[in-house]
């Protein structure tokens, strides 16, 4: 069966973190809605002939625009910064999966899952995340060490009803 066993590191948590604000789509809406509201309260400057409240809205706008990526950087380096006080951090971690669900284990702890726990799973090209409602796990697949990629992805798609390819 599928073995996964990898520390649970900065960069295994970025890469986790990553994954997961990938699949949040909360923060594309409110910008795609920002935007738009501002655009229009320029575009109704613009025909009243207002042209410097216009502008600032231009300007904002733009503002935002320019600030967006510095703002996902920043919020995926203090989300890392706060998995740095876990108890399990730098812990190795080893996840295994069977017919039954999943077993993990670490150092510190020894949990079992059943499949019918698990509510979705999205695939990516070099990994695929875990839901168990607002719980993820993320297996790497550059992380296994027994079973390969095929194995875990047939298995994970006849157990999980909620399966896709992101």
């Amino acid at each position: 069966m599928p073995t996964f066993e990898y520390d649970f590191s900065e960069a295994r948590t970025t890469e986790m973190l990553q994954r997961y604000y990938q699949l949040q789509n909360s923060n594309k809406y409110f910008v795609v809605s920002l935007c738009t509201t501002l655009g229009l309260i320029a575009v109704i400057y613009a025909i009243l002939q207002d042209y410097v409240t216009a502008s600032i809205a231009i300007a904002v706008l733009l503002a935002i625009l320019a600030l967006l990526p510095l703002m996902s950087r920043w919020n995926l380096r203090a989300s890392v910064r706060n998995f740095t006080k876990s108890p399990f951090w730098n812990q190795k971690y080893r996840i295994e999966l069977s017919q039954e669900g999943q077993m993990f284990s670490c150092p510190m702890t020894e949990s079992r899952s059943s499949w019918s726990s698990f509510t979705s799973a999205r695939q990516f090209e070099d990994g695929i995340v875990l839901f168990q409602g607002q719980l993820m796990h993320w297996l790497p697949f550059d992380t296994l060490i027994a079973g390969t990629v095929e194995e875990t992805e047939k298995l994970i798609r006849s157990k999980v009803a909620d399966y896709k390819l992101v």
